[in-house]
């Protein structure tokens, strides 16, 4: 057992990090001067942002029981040892890599000089770099090249329990596949019982700030220990997968890979990532994805074959269903991809790169599409790919993509008469505005000043170019000209009718404004003035003519509604407002394959002037849905999980269940977006009887159901469970990969009546669409292998059959609405003025986190979406299975409503207790079990057979050679070695569950 020191107070700790705050200078390691010796021609300055680690050290000066406890270090050591305070310590930061370079130029080549500013390292946590020359093209030459050595220093920890791996018995295996990732992957690995965030040198204790501790929990913080992955940011994310694979291996679970080409990753995990997410759910497998961004930043490893794999963990067959499923989506979203080019300036590209990283892959992430983008210094041209699998995706990413470019200006600054300050006063001068802003600046010996940078870095950049003499000594020998790249769909919408905005902003200013077309997407703005000020304010004016906007979702069934007759509803809202209102279709948008999702199709613009005013305006739309959504009928529809995931999957190709259904019947359905955790409620929105029409429409659509009741018992719970390895080997993944079927488990104990009594079951479902099953031989097979297996574990049927689906829908407003009746032909009109018609239904669902025990529209089954009314359902005291009868034939044919049945159905809907049906016989297709059985191991042995499960050994070995995980040496593509002892291998899911998108690579569960 490895222990620990813990402080022994907080008030210890506290004075140890406040006396010991690391005010390390890095001038005193690069010992460079700001003297020009010579005159140049040209000269830029480079401002990048200063990245450092420092490793944690004892503090020798203060009496403390504290202790820096690293229990391990990796071999291939980064450190740089810096003296500070007559102190060692050792730091990573990304300055190092200039320095040899910078070194050999200023050496070897002549008209050039380079030289490094980090006195301000610490305090802005900028460094600069300046290049002078007496030729331009030099200049740029050697910047791209200097950019190509910048990288970002970063640091990650993965936090694991010593007891899960067996620390004590596995040490010297992990620390030799430790040592093996550190050196092919270029970083620095530590472990240690203590929490560092490397910027001081004391560690961070978050076991202080906690005022109640006992045994246990002081135990647990024992057990727990990090793994801290430091160095370049690059070779740190791919790092950070295999230490983690690595972890997992050492717990006993299954590895495997996938190859997937990086630029198709997004187009198959889906919209908002989903496919993923929910493939990752539904297994119980860990992915673990590369970096989207990779290479953009200098790293010499990893090389780029080993950046296209998908990692899986977790039990074998959790891994086989997950890599099935991916499988699955690489065929059906792949085969038909497209994409669009354009060309931006190696300024702006290199900005994006080191401002926007994260927004681009937010950008990546929303609309599943994947951005190639040039590296840092690339000097080639500057040529951004957007890539997805429709065109409505590639539009909406290079929409976000160009509206980032909006942010970056460039400003020429002219001097009319010559400069007559030296050249080393400007340079200081320049210097300190390039670190305060944090824009990049060229002079050259005409006095032309070149800026780029985002807006506001560089309005902040040129108030303080006023303070410049030169400036304010001659007002009029200057001359302004900014460069402002906007989307050519704001065009209009900056200009106004007939220019009327610009012409405005022209005379009130005295400044000129012209466009210049940039490319197919941009066209550039350029202000152009004699006058500082005037030049500041017409931006200013210019910037609040820029559009502002939002968009959100609005069920088009509400849109005819929410417009108003003539549009005169949405023309009032958009005057009141003063805001511009966008109304779009989005039926025909792209679905993901496992997950449900609702597209943006409402936008809201304004000048940024008033951009105040769109929360109000989205406001009063809200409140227009509502009232909407108030006046329009409802019906419900109950759906499990399985069926859930089965009419989700059936989105592909043209196969939009949901969209066309809605857009047949202008109904809205409030199909659950998410998979509910047992079964929700589906409500369904609609004028007169629409939305009953839409329930049966959607009803078509839904899997078939067949139900197991067990006598109770009380290991049912824990052997059929997907925690129990078993069942998942022998029943749910075999089932859902060779046959396309679910399996669900219900825990809720329901009573039954045999006889004159009353008998505790439990139920198991199995959901399968019938396009899958046309002659019932795959259900056939399926009932008798449940059955085997539930025998086997001596488990006694009570009864099982079909369900039928006459009880999928529940009656709402709709059914008792005036259409609704009149629509039905036998009705007696001329009786209709004698009668009352009953009010709408008024369903109410149990509050937030209540529950309900004997009802099944308890709120954990239940679905809802914010924004609209809620809906309401009482509770009804029957148990499901007996509201979902059990047939022995298929589902019986609708036939047509009597005027008895219009009474049945209305007593139904208002009665607060429905009878019991009759208890269900053993019965599955007139086949006894006890007589007619499928052996139990005969799907199993398809499964087995088909190359899926072979053998318990394991594909990935992490013993001594492990490099089969860093590159393509080594490490299985195919599903190998497994049979029915699985059961062997005793090891719970996997962990690892954090799904981040600040990060490059993802973790699921």
């Amino acid at each position: 057992m490895i222990t620990i020191s813990p402080y022994s107070t907080a008030n210890e700790y506290s004075n140890l990090l406040n006396q010991s705050a690391f005010q390390f200078n890095p001038a005193e390691i690069y010992n460079s001067t700001n003297n020009l010796n010579n005159e140049y021609e040209f000269f830029t300055i480079i401002p990048l942002k200063y990245e450092y680690l420092v490793k944690p050290s004892p503090i020798n000066n203060i009496n403390s029981t504290s202790n820096i406890n690293i229990i391990y270090e990796s071999s291939n050591n980064l450190w740089n040892k810096v003296i500070q305070n007559n102190q060692p310590h050792y730091v990573i930061d990304n300055l190092l890599h200039f320095k040899s370079f910078i070194t050999n130029i200023n050496a070897n080549v002549g008209g050039i000089s380079i030289k490094i500013d980090e006195n301000n390292c610490f305090t802005d946590n900028i460094f600069t770099i300046s290049i002078f020359a007496n030729d331009f093209n030099l200049i740029s030459t050697y910047k791209k090249k200097l950019l190509q050595f910048y990288n970002s220093i970063i640091s990650k920890s993965i936090s694991f329990n010593q007891n899960s791996i067996n620390l004590n018995q596995n040490y010297q295996n992990l620390i030799l596949s430790l040592n093996d990732i550190s050196s092919y992957c270029n970083v620095t690995v530590l472990i240690s019982n203590q929490f560092f965030d490397f910027k001081f040198n004391l560690p961070i204790d978050s076991r202080l700030s906690s005022p109640i501790r006992n045994q246990n929990t002081i135990n647990n913080e024992i057990n727990n220990f990090n793994v801290y992955i430091l160095g370049d940011s690059n070779n740190v994310n791919f790092a950070e997968s295999r230490v983690r694979l690595v972890l997992d291996d050492f717990q006993g679970l299954y590895l495997d890979s996938l190859d997937l080409n990086l630029s198709l990753l997004p187009l198959v995990a889906g919209i908002q990532f989903n496919n993923l997410k929910n493939i990752s759910k539904q297994s119980g497998a860990n992915l673990y994805l590369p970096n989207l961004l990779p290479g953009l930043y200098n790293s010499t490893k990893p090389t780029s074959s080993t950046l296209s794999k998908i990692h899986f963990s977790g039990l074998q067959s959790q891994v086989i269903l997950a890599k099935s499923l991916i499988e699955k989506i690489i065929k059906s979203s792949t085969d038909q991809i497209y994409f669009k080019d354009s060309h931006i300036s190696h300024d702006k590209n290199d900005l994006l790169l080191l401002n926007y990283q994260e927004k681009i892959l937010s950008i990546m992430i929303k609309y599943s599409s994947f951005i190639q983008l040039v590296p840092l210094g690339h000097d080639n041209k500057c040529i951004i790919r957007i890539q997805a699998s429709s065109i409505s995706l590639v539009d909406n990413s290079m929409d976000e993509l160009m509206n980032l470019l909006t942010n970056i200006y460039e400003v020429e600054f002219k001097l009319l008469n010559k400069n007559n300050e030296s050249q080393q006063f400007l340079f200081n001068f320049l210097n300190n505005i390039s670190i305060k802003t944090n824009t990049c600046l060229t002079l050259n010996k005409n006095s032309l000043y070149n800026i780029t940078g985002l807006n506001s870095d560089v309005k902040q950049c040129i108030k303080l170019l006023q303070l410049f003499k030169q400036f304010n000594k001659y007002p009029n020998n200057i001359q302004i000209h900014y460069k402002i790249e906007l989307p050519n769909s704001q065009r209009d919408f900056v200009s106004g009718k007939k220019n009327g905005k610009m012409i405005r902003i022209m005379n009130n200013t005295n400044v000129l404004i012209k466009y210049t077309p940039l490319n197919e997407y941009n066209f550039n703005i350029n202000l152009i003035s004699n006058d500082i000020s005037a030049s500041s304010a017409a931006i200013q004016l210019l910037e609040d003519e820029f559009p502002s906007e939002i968009s959100f979702f609005i069920p088009e069934a509400y849109h005819r509604q929410v417009i108003g007759s003539g549009g005169l509803t949405i023309q009032q809202i958009m005057r009141k407002y003063n805001v511009f209102i966008k109304f779009s279709n989005t039926y025909d948008y792209q679905q993901n394959m496992f997950s449900f999702i609702r597209h943006e199709n409402v936008v809201i613009r304004c000048p940024s002037k008033n951009s105040k005013a769109i929360p109000s305006a989205k406001s009063e739309l809200d409140s227009l849905c509502n009232e909407c959504s108030n006046l329009h009928l409802t019906t419900f529809v109950k759906i499990s999980r399985s069926q859930w995931r089965l009419i989700v999957s059936k989105y592909v190709k043209n196969e939009m269940i949901i969209s066309e259904i809605e857009k047949k019947t202008s109904c809205f359905i409030n199909f659950p977006c998410t998979e509910p955790s047992e079964s929700a409620i589906i409500e369904i929105r609609g004028n007169d009887n629409a939305s009953e029409e839409a329930a049966k429409s959607l009803k078509k659509y839904y899997p078939n159901d067949y139900v197991f009741k067990i006598t109770f018992s009380n290991q049912f719970n824990t052997i059929c469970s997907e925690n129990n390895q078993e069942f998942l080997d022998k029943i749910i993944v075999p089932l859902r990969i060779l046959l396309n079927m679910e399996v669900q488990v219900y825990s809720a104990i329901e009573l039954e009546k045999k006889d004159s009594n009353e008998v505790a079951c439990q139920k198991l479902v199995l959901s399968y669409l019938a396009k899958d099953d046309m002659n019932g031989k795959n259900l056939n097979d399926a009932v008798g292998h449940i059955s085997s297996f539930l025998e086997k574990n001596s488990f006694e049927i009570f009864d099982k059959g079909e369900v039928l689906d006459s009880q999928l829908i529940i009656k709402g407003s709709a059914s008792t609405s005036l259409g609704s009746i009149l629509n039905n032909k036998s009705f007696n009109r001329r009786s209709l003025r004698n009668n009352i018609l009953a009010p709408p239904i008024q369903f109410s669902f149990p509050a937030a986190g209540s529950k309900n025990s004997n009802s099944d529209l308890s709120s954990s089954d239940c679905f809802s979406s914010g924004g609209y009314s809620p809906v309401s359902c009482s509770p009804i005291s029957r148990s499901p299975v007996s509201q979902s009868p059990i047939s022995r034939s298929p589902i019986s044919p609708s036939r047509q409503l009597s005027n008895n049945d219009l009474v049945q159905m209305e007593n139904s809907i208002f009665s607060s207790n429905i009878g019991s049906l009759p208890p269900l016989k053993n019965d599955n297709f007139g086949m006894n079990p006890s007589n007619h059985q499928v052996p139990l191991n005969n799907i199993s042995n398809n499964f087995y057979s088909n190359g899926l499960l072979s053998s318990p050994k394991k594909t990935v070995n992490l013993g001594h050679k492990r490099f089969h995980l860093m590159d393509d040496r080594g490490g299985s593509n195919t599903i190998t070695n497994f049979n029915n002892n699985l059961a062997n291998i005793n090891v719970s899911p996997g962990r690892y569950s954090n799904y981040s998108t600040n990060n490059s690579t993802y973790f699921y569960k």
